[in-house]
């Protein structure tokens, strides 16, 4: 094992690590808008960078990923799913295991917040000039599957035929989904012994600019539990510089909202709270079938589905058949398709795995309680069921723990390490 990652090793992970999330959760990959053939490339370069360097496999993760496929290969015979869907589920599974078998948890985080941090600075500046330039419209429009436009430049992408401001969807496929990441960036952010309030700003404004209503819950969720970090850090060493951090980001918020209220609560227009608030105003479940209902639908339906087919569940195809008149095909709460998909089994490793992530991002109890609420509330309005980014979160939480030989460490001490950890 290396005592110190190299440049060359970091930029190769950077650039592994951006190439699995821009594949996995892209909107020009998961539209088509990009080629197929470009795609299969793309993921083959990724598994060759992965690789290279690679010297041992962690039985754990070995175990863990295969059971993971047959569990996938069994549900796919049972309900007579596409064969071929499977397999391509299985491949990303099998780069996130790659990746997560050959980089330890710490080298992952910090490579993950400088991706993030890149990606919303990017989004920043380009949802402005789409803002202020309204001619902008007009420039790099593609259609995706269902007709709908988009300006998307790869790295950024909007919708063409908005209302007001813009929604600021980075390079994902919506909002939603930006919203995701961002937030797993924001809980290993807070929870580092030095966070940097500058990357914290540039997350929520993030956030912010999707006009996301998940994420709006996230931010006030966040927000609460910022400023108990500081609190605690605040008790065991008073510091006049987090007394300014909790006050900044008290007003910070406040002044967001000020400035946002009109837009966030418009009941005449589809806003992000407007729309809830409509809902319930119109006697919440009717014949019509809104974003809300969908929403709620998601959390609560797939939880009989699971009942119904406890073991090895119902499949992705038939969950979205059953609950079609409910959701419109679009199950979006993860962790109990999870269960409701996959069954018992694939759904508490899932399960476990995201504790155990959750447990390497912060230690104490309620720490990780609350970390574990908001990485849930961060996925229950999309579906990464089988997305091979957040397969990677989750092997990144089963990898053993390792100790990094500090720069001045024998060789002795080095040879001792190099037994139980793995190089990376």
């Amino acid at each position: 094992m290396k005592k110190v990652d190299s440049n060359r090793d970091r930029i190769i992970n950077d650039i592994t690590l951006f190439l699995i999330l821009f594949l996995s959760a892209g909107f020009t990959v998961t539209n088509d808008i990009m080629p197929n053939t470009l795609t299969r490339i793309l993921w083959g370069v990724v598994a060759l960078l992965i690789v290279m360097g690679t010297k041992r496999f962690d039985r754990k993760l070995v175990i863990i990923t295969a059971s993971i496929c047959l569990i996938i290969a069994v549900n796919t015979l049972l309900n007579d799913a596409s064969l071929k869907i499977a397999v391509f589920y299985c491949i990303g599974f099998a780069v996130a295991f790659l990746y997560a078998n050959k980089v330890r948890y710490d080298v992952f985080a910090d490579s993950y917040v400088r991706i993030m941090t890149f990606l919303c600075v990017i989004s920043l500046i380009l949802w402005a000039f789409f803002w202020v330039v309204p001619s902008s419209r007009n420039w790099f429009v593609v259609e995706n599957a269902k007709g709908n436009l988009y300006n998307d430049l790869w790295l950024f992408s909007t919708a063409v035929n908005y209302q007001g401001m813009p929604r600021n969807q980075g390079m994902f496929w919506e909002p939603g989904a930006f919203q995701t990441f961002i937030t797993m960036a924001l809980l290993i952010e807070i929870n580092k012994e030095e966070m940097s309030l500058k990357r914290i700003v540039v997350f929520i404004l993030s956030i912010v600019t999707t006009f996301s209503t998940t994420g709006y819950f996230i931010i006030f969720a966040v927000t609460v539990y910022i400023l108990y970090v500081l609190m605690q850090k605040n008790k065991k060493s008073p510091n006049k510089q987090d007394k300014m951090r909790i006050a900044f980001i008290i007003a910070g918020v406040v002044v967001v909202l000020l400035l946002l209220w009109q837009t966030l609560f418009d009941t005449s227009t589809y806003s992000v709270f407007g729309k809830i608030i409509n809902f319930f105003k119109s006697g919440g479940y009717g014949e019509k079938v809104s974003s809300v209902s969908i929403r709620i639908d998601s959390v609560i339906r797939p939880i009989g589905v699971f009942f119904k087919y406890p073991i090895f569940g119902c499949g992705h195809e038939n969950l979205r058949d059953i609950l079609y008149d409910y959701t419109n095909g679009m199950n979006t709460c993860t962790f109990v398709n999870w269960f409701a998909v996959y069954g018992v089994f694939f759904g508490v490793i899932m399960s476990c795995g995201t504790y155990k992530l959750i447990r390497k991002i912060t230690q104490s109890k309620l720490s990780i309680f609350i970390c574990l609420c908001i990485f849930l509330l961060s996925i229950i309005s999309e579906d990464y069921t089988n997305s091979p980014i957040i397969m990677l979160f989750i092997l990144e939480g089963f990898r053993r723990n390792e100790e990094v030989v500090p720069q001045n460490g024998s060789k002795k001490d080095e040879e001792v390490l190099s037994q139980n950890c793995s190089d990376k």
